[in-house]
């Protein structure tokens, strides 16, 4: 993630987000950096102007896809326990970009997004939620019913998303309920 947008480039006020041009995101990714520890409430700072603003009433902007690789990686970087907003936001940046609640993105934008969801699982790791082992030994993440086995949701309407364009390379599989933590990897390649 090494192309990320740098929090002190002017490209930021190029990208938008939900109330204008997206000057003020730098600010609060780096508040984000210095504090990533639990919030208590939703309304806790940084947390609630980054929920404000890139995903205003489950709509997304180009500063929302900017955002998630230093969210990502600021999830990573952190010692300790870390807010559940680490995950869940890039999941539900990615869920509103397929759902079409935003602007098309490609180009670097989208290649530091798709870079930045290979690294999620480390996010979950720091979350301290166990992998998903199934007691029969199989490798199904969903139920005979149709049921995901991780967060019991309907496993029909859960995404599937190829982080190269073949799924053998493997991806992430996201549930879409709103803040479901649901999220499991996959890979068909003998690389991997």
């Amino acid at each position: 993630m090494n192309d990320m947008i740098d929090l002190e480039s002017p490209d930021w006020g190029e990208l938008r987000d939900a109330f204008g041009p997206a000057t003020q995101i730098p600010r609060l990714l780096r508040g984000l950096r210095l504090n990533p520890r639990p919030t208590r409430c939703p309304a806790d700072e940084p947390w609630c102007s980054l929920w404000s603003a890139l995903y205003h009433n489950r709509s997304i902007y180009s500063a929302s896809y900017a955002a998630v690789p230093h969210i990502v990686s600021i999830g990573i970087d952190a010692d300790g326990a870390i807010d559940r907003s680490f995950f869940l936001f890039p999941k539900e940046i990615v869920m509103a970009q397929i759902g079409g609640r935003g602007p098309e993105v490609s180009g670097q934008l989208y290649a530091e997004l798709v870079d930045s969801l290979s690294l999620l699982s480390k996010i979950k790791i720091a979350l301290s939620d166990a992998p998903v082992v199934q007691d029969d030994g199989s490798r199904s993440v969903d139920t005979d019913e149709g049921w995901c086995k991780q967060c019991g949701h309907r496993y029909d309407p859960h995404v599937l998303l190829a982080l190269s364009g073949d799924p053998k390379d493997g991806g992430v599989i996201f549930c879409p309920e709103f803040l479901c933590t649901c999220f499991s990897t996959w890979s068909l390649s003998e690389n991997s």
